[in-house]
């Protein structure tokens, strides 16, 4: 059997093993011809036969990387116009790079082409979420991430309504706290907007990565800290099943999401952090301290009961990193784990467990322990290259933890 008799599946099998194999050179870094990168190696398969080329092809197109416009966008316009296939093949669109509203117009032409969109990544500096238009009618985008440079300087254009279709959102602290809807102010005779407005009443899981503390804050005036006795929520988060945050944002989570809220009380959140700031007790993993008397306590705060400990860009993992794990959520370990109940652990920590669920915690309790994957969707671990394989967000396996809770606290 040659290789154009091979069945279309197993082609495709062949190529997205191979694919996946291959890497990006990081920005303008020579290409390795020893590694090539997954589209070099697509593209050459392409050429093989008809049959591969019918396989090839939607692997291809499925995740676009934009990063050089006024040569990208052009081409791809015209392709993806040409090709109504392949424009339906897109389903992963990331932006990478510093860009102003000149290029915004080339990206929006691309994005009006792609008609099976799911998820749209924007990284760097500028976000507009005006390019996303054409999506509002067609529903398929569910997952956005906004990976925003930590304390550059962005510019922000909302839509309103956002993607009905959109359920899952992460976003840097600062953006989803500063984020506001402008015609939200005038609906309401008011004059300063309220944060949160644009997000979609049908968003599920929310992310919140970075940091934006108190001082950030009273940096807007529109943002005002909240009296004791405000519970009251800027955004209905009724659909919410989990929000994702990063220690990093605590108080910007409990100024838009207090506890004492109604709803965000049977809201669970999880708490990620990077495994040298949990090892090193830095700021800001120390606001979760609990106060030195208990009437100190902030009414609006969270408290940590489930945790999330990002991966780490190494395997395998060190058998002494279990032991520091084991160590600080004991009985005799950090206080500010006093109620936690669940950690997540990248599945690169599971053969350090050796078929345990859990381990002593504080209080008598034991700490239940899941396992997560990435949160890449498939064309971008198959086509991706490791682009993006720091983004944060919700793993699948989290996501069916957090609906299972929010269930039961709704239950009678």
């Amino acid at each position: 059997m040659t290789a154009d008799q091979l069945p279309v599946e197993l082609v495709d099998f062949i190529l997205a093993h191979a694919a996946s194999s291959c890497t990006f050179p990081p920005h303008e870094s020579p290409s390795n011809p020893a590694v090539p990168s997954p589209y070099t190696l697509l593209r050459s398969c392409a050429l093989v036969s008809s049959v591969w080329r019918a396989a090839a092809q939607p692997r291809l197109f499925s995740f676009v990387r934009l990063h050089s416009l006024e040569t990208q966008c052009p081409l791809l316009r015209e392709t993806l116009a040409a090709r109504d296939d392949l424009a339906h093949s897109v389903k992963t669109v990331r932006l990478e790079g510093d860009f102003d509203e000149v290029d915004d117009r080339g990206v929006s032409s691309v994005l009006a082409r792609c008609t099976g969109l799911t998820t749209f990544v924007l990284e760097g500096r500028w976000l507009d979420l005006r390019i996303l238009l054409d999506q509002v009618a067609r529903q398929t985008l569910a997952n956005l991430r906004i990976v925003l440079e930590p304390h550059a300087a962005w510019t922000i254009h909302p839509i309103r309504p956002l993607p009905t279709s959109l359920e899952d959102i992460s976003i840097s602290a600062s953006a989803l706290a500063l984020f506001t809807d402008p015609h939200d102010a005038r609906a309401r005779g008011v004059s300063l907007p309220r944060p949160l407005t644009w997000l979609s009443d049908t968003t599920r899981y929310l992310t919140v990565t970075d940091s934006f503390d108190e001082d950030d804050w009273l940096d807007w005036a529109y943002l005002t800290l909240r009296e004791p006795s405000d519970i009251s929520l800027q955004w209905p988060c009724e659909s919410l099943i989990g929000i994702n945050a990063s220690v990093g944002s605590k108080f910007a989570i409990e100024q838009l999401f207090p506890s004492s809220a109604p709803s965000v009380k049977r809201l669970p959140v999880i708490w990620h952090v990077a495994w040298q700031a949990f090892v090193d007790y830095m700021p800001p993993w120390r606001d979760f301290a609990p106060p030195p008397h208990p009437s100190l306590a902030q009414p609006h705060s969270h408290h940590l009961t489930a945790l999330y400990i990002l991966p780490l860009p190494y395997s395998p993992i060190p058998p002494h990193f279990l032991d520091e794990l084991a160590s600080r959520v004991g009985p005799n370990g950090d206080p500010s784990l006093e109620q936690l109940e669940t950690v997540f652990l990248d599945k690169q920590w599971k053969v350090l467990f050796r078929g345990r669920a859990g381990l002593p915690g504080r209080s008598g309790r034991q700490v239940e322990i899941v396992f997560v994957g990435g949160v890449l969707n498939e064309e971008e671990v198959v086509v991706g290259g490791g682009v993006g394989k720091e983004d944060v967000g919700f793993p699948e396996e989290m996501k069916r933890w957090a609906t299972m809770r929010r269930q039961d606290t709704r239950a009678p």
